[in-house]
């Protein structure tokens, strides 16, 4: 018997094998992979499965696996057969389904909301209530097993929360919950999460929401009593009190510690947690069950202890701060001189030496170990925690994943652009640059989002990807499928210009980002004339905010006018005297009924060039933050109907017949 299973596992494998070595020979379009380098790029994504299963050219993301690593992976985990959301545009709206680990479509594109598989593969996903009676729910959703079938549902429900691997949807003054095994439990009572077994859930008395904990089995652990509670962490937990004080519970209930201010609990299993001195205004360390300090209040800074480690601010200066590592004596086993430090799991940890103080988002990192050796230079942006021996991380240009060593992975793929990588057992989830994808460990892609935007019936916008660096991403469109080829690279050249002049790179100072731009675009199309939206957001490093950015491009897609405001008037008409004669009109009516949003007590002055939409109701105006009005106003706008410029506009003009007017 023992030698036929041996046989049977050696056909298995040289059939294996006989796949791989053919896979490996293709050649053409559908062989990504050639001396370990697999491209997807726009022309070249066969495997990609889209929608109605055509090509697309996307958006030049490349996949690539690293030659000249050291590190690979031992073994491979196998999880449990999930499903994978996946979306597409449907007019208006972003539409999710679900295909399986070969990026054939199991789930139509029919819900608004779609979460992850668990472990156990259960998933969850939502359709919006579009009822114009019922307002008590904003989703329907359905619970789905991991061959697409509904197995329970639907539940009118406002949101679901997803807490420690298990899936809870609250009904009616009811709760239904997915557990991590996949086992489907009715509660009766609102739950709002889960932790360590115990149930964190609400009942109203007297018009007055109490938290308690329960069971699985909806045994009553804790009866409700609490004003608020929070999930336990080893063996407690946070909870406001009647008398609106904080304490701190076991799981018998019982009231460890009560406080005014509020408290916290931490997961270290080392005894001591950090406590906040008010009259030395220092952090020091103390035991979690009798308070007693162990560690005096001596530092800017103190997290809470992993393994005998915590991490530390000891700067002179609170905005000069220097992090180090103690151990459970206070005495340093790193020495304080990082501006921050932040641990990643498996005895690493993220650092930095000139960031900005209270934000390393934009900062060179390295790797060093617990005993401060330093693993890497400071080359990482991104560094996500270490999950069996892998992490993600991102440089200037890449995201791709890291051993323990800090060394890239050789046999996984590395992706151009920044973002999120997920592993699911051989299927890699990336959102890179804001485009979801699916692959295998080999890089072969089974699943990526189509980016373009169907203009017409016959031309498409297909997104063009600039990343010069870590700190800014632009997107702009390049059409395809216009009559006229000249046109069309007429048309191209000049939005390439509109979206890209001055922005070569951003601005970076000792390793460190000094402020970060992202651009969009948007595209509506009424009749010749193409609306092309740049939307994008400026944001200098450390402010309170950014600066959103807004920009609209009139395009005649049959000639290739890039058409200017004056053009919809007539030659001679003092066009932009009338403009603001109706915007102060509109205005003073605005501050009559009580608005106090305008900076200007006078009227608004003439400008040379206004920021403009054409609609097919009217002339939109409108105004940048700042401009007229606070940042929180937002864009200040002003719809002026043709009607009211009616004898001003040149209604024999190319503009104005370029598009329809609403009858």
């Amino acid at each position: 018997m023992y030698r036929v299973f041996i046989k049977i596992i050696a056909l298995i494998l040289l059939i294996n094998i006989i796949t791989i070595t053919s896979s490996c020979n293709r050649s053409g379009k559908d062989a990504n992979i050639t001396e370990n380098v697999a491209e997807v790029n726009a022309e070249d994504k066969t495997n990609v499965k889209k929608e109605n299963s055509s090509e697309s050219e996307g958006t030049n993301s490349i996949v690539v696996i690293e030659e000249g690593s050291s590190e690979t992976i031992s073994s491979e985990i196998m999880e449990k057969q999930r499903l994978f959301p996946v979306s597409r545009d449907s007019g208006d709206e972003k539409k999710w389904g679900y295909i399986d680990a070969n990026g054939m479509l199991v789930v139509d594109y029919i819900y608004d909301i779609a979460y992850e598989f668990n472990e156990a593969g259960i998933g969850i996903a939502g359709r919006k209530n579009k009822s114009k009676e019922d307002f008590s729910y904003l989703y329907s959703y359905d619970i789905i097993n991991d061959i697409g079938e509904i197995v329970s549902g639907p539940y009118k429900a406002n949101n679901v929360i997803i807490d420690d691997n298990f899936i809870i949807v609250n009904v009616e003054g009811s709760a239904v919950i997915i557990s991590e095994k996949g086992e489907i439990i009715s509660i009766p009572y609102i739950v709002a999460g889960y932790s360590e077994g115990y149930l964190r859930v609400s009942e109203v008395y007297d018009s007055e929401t109490q938290y308690g904990y329960i069971d699985l089995k909806s045994n009553e652990i804790i009866k409700p009593q609490y004003r608020y509670a929070e999930n336990f962490i080893g063996n407690r937990a946070v909870v406001i009190l009647d008398n609106n004080r904080y304490a701190i519970i076991n799981k018998r209930g019982e009231i460890l510690r009560t406080s005014e201010s509020p408290l916290r609990v931490y997961a270290g299993d080392e005894g001591l947690e950090p406590y906040f001195d008010s009259e030395a205004l220092k952090h020091g360390y103390r035991t979690a069950s009798d308070e007693i300090v162990k560690i005096p209040a001596q530092f800017n800074q103190a997290e809470e202890f992993i393994d005998g480690l915590a991490i530390v601010d000891n700067g002179k200066e609170t905005f000069e701060p220097q992090f180090g590592l103690i151990d459970m004596q206070g005495r340093f086993v790193i020495e304080p001189k990082y501006t921050s430090m932040r641990h990643l799991g498996e005895g690493l940890y993220a650092v930095t030496q000139n960031s900005y103080t209270f934000n390393d988002t934009y900062s060179a990192k390295a790797i060093i170990n617990k005993k401060g050796e330093q693993l890497t230079d400071f080359i990482y942006y991104t560094l996500n925690e270490f999950k069996d021996g892998i992490a993600v991380a991102s440089d200037d240009l890449t995201t791709f994943f890291i051993s323990t060593n800090g060394v890239k992975i050789k046999g996984l793929p590395s992706f151009n652009g920044i973002g999120e990588a997920t592993l699911y057992g051989n299927i890699i989830k990336v959102n890179i640059d804001n485009e979801l994808m699916y692959l295998t460990k080999s890089g072969d892609v089974i699943w990526s989002e189509n980016m373009e935007q169907q203009v017409d019936e016959n031309i498409i916008a297909v997104p063009k990807k600039f990343r010069p660096d870590y700190a800014m991403l632009i997107y702009y469109p390049e059409f395809e499928g216009l009559l006229d080829s000249n046109v069309e690279n007429e048309i191209n050249m000049k939005v390439k210009e509109c979206f890209l002049s001055g922005y070569e790179q951003s601005y970076k100072e000792d390793g460190n980002y000094i402020e970060n731009y992202e651009i969009n675009f948007d595209i509506t199309k009424n009749k010749n004339l193409v609306i092309l939206e740049k939307v994008g957001y400026y944001y200098p490093i450390g402010a309170a905010h950014g600066q959103p950015l807004l920009e609209h491009y009139h395009i005649d897609i049959k000639e290739g006018t890039f058409y200017e405001l004056e053009e919809l008037f007539k030659k001679g008409s003092d066009y932009r005297a009338r403009i603001i004669s109706i915007i102060n009109k509109q205005i003073a009516k605005q501050r009559a009924e009580g608005s106090e949003i305008y900076y200007y007590e006078e009227e608004l002055p003439v400008q040379d060039n206004y920021n403009y939409i054409l609609h097919k109701e009217a002339l939109e105006i409108y105004y940048t933050p700042y401009e007229i009005a606070p940042y929180a106003a937002g864009f200040p706008v002003f719809q002026i109907p043709y009607s009211q410029i009616m004898d001003i506009i040149d209604t024999r003009g190319e503009l104005w017949n370029a598009f329809d007017k609403a009858e």
